[in-house]
């Protein structure tokens, strides 16, 4: 079964079929395993890197070749009444790039990836921290989540993790993806999403200052993806657009956005 889903590495785990083309693996005794340790009992929740960066591993194995990223589905639950054991480091903040050459958590991995370069116990400089062991994690990856989009593959800014259009998107009346996945969002409404590069047009990210809910930045994006550059707008965006900036990705180019609403 394991071979079947695709797992490189099953850490010691039991392999099912979870989602559109994703995995789940547990062990109900001692846990989820990795050369020897298992994994922080912090930040293991859905959509944790950590989470994220286990189900890298086990779909790839150490070193791999990452062709398709995870979701933020990802998730992980500790194993109660197991001792607890010694564990690689994976309890600092999401998107802290001081830490990412020593914590699981800090940011996603890329192809090429060595987990063993992590530190294990609770800090960078490692010590005998012990945690409760990891009983169960559940991995979804963008392709399958998709519904077979397209293309989407591993490659250099701005072209690399980049979605084709789906069916979905067409079926939502976005005329320009800009490397997301389509998912319907409210009456009538969509939601595009990258969860590795990040959104994009003309080679160019987004500001991430004056992004949020009801800004005029995320509403004339919205324009662009349903209209497409130069399209003419027949149903204007509410203030209900919205956007997030991505951690853990390179910062990149973007197009200026930082400027008083109204200015």
């Amino acid at each position: 079964t394991c071979t079947t889903l695709g797992v490189k590495d099953n850490m010691c785990g039991e392999c099912v079929a979870f989602g559109k083309g994703g995995f789940k693996l547990s062990e109900s005794k001692m846990g989820l395993r990795f050369q020897g340790a298992s994994f922080d009992d912090n930040q293991i929740s859905r959509g944790s890197y950590q989470a994220m960066n286990i189900c890298i591993l086990a779909k790839y194995g150490n070193g791999g070749t990452i062709t398709d990223p995870p979701t933020p589905n990802c998730g992980g639950k500790s194993l109660s009444g197991a001792s607890n054991q010694v564990h690689w480091y994976g309890n600092c903040r999401k998107g802290n790039s001081k830490e990412a050459s020593c914590c699981s958590n800090a940011e996603l991995l890329k192809s090429g990836f060595d987990w063993n370069k992590f530190s294990k116990g609770n800090s960078c400089a490692g010590d005998a921290d012990t945690d409760r062991v990891l009983g169960r994690v559940q991995c979804e990856f963008a392709g399958g989540a998709a519904g077979g989009g397209g293309a989407y593959a591993a490659g250099a800014w701005p072209t690399g993790w980049c979605h084709a259009p789906s069916t979905t998107c067409t079926t939502l009346g976005v005329k320009d993806n800009m490397c997301g996945e389509c998912k319907a969002f409210g009456s009538g409404g969509f939601e595009l999403r990258e969860n590795a590069m990040g959104i994009r047009f003309a080679g160019a990210s987004f500001d991430d200052n004056q992004i949020g809910k009801g800004s005029y930045q995320a509403m004339n994006i919205c324009i662009l993806a349903k209209y497409g550059n130069g399209g003419t707008i027949t149903d204007p965006p509410t203030p209900n657009c919205g956007g997030k900036s991505l951690g853990g990705a390179s910062s990149q180019v973007h197009w200026y956005g930082n400027c008083r609403k109204g200015d």
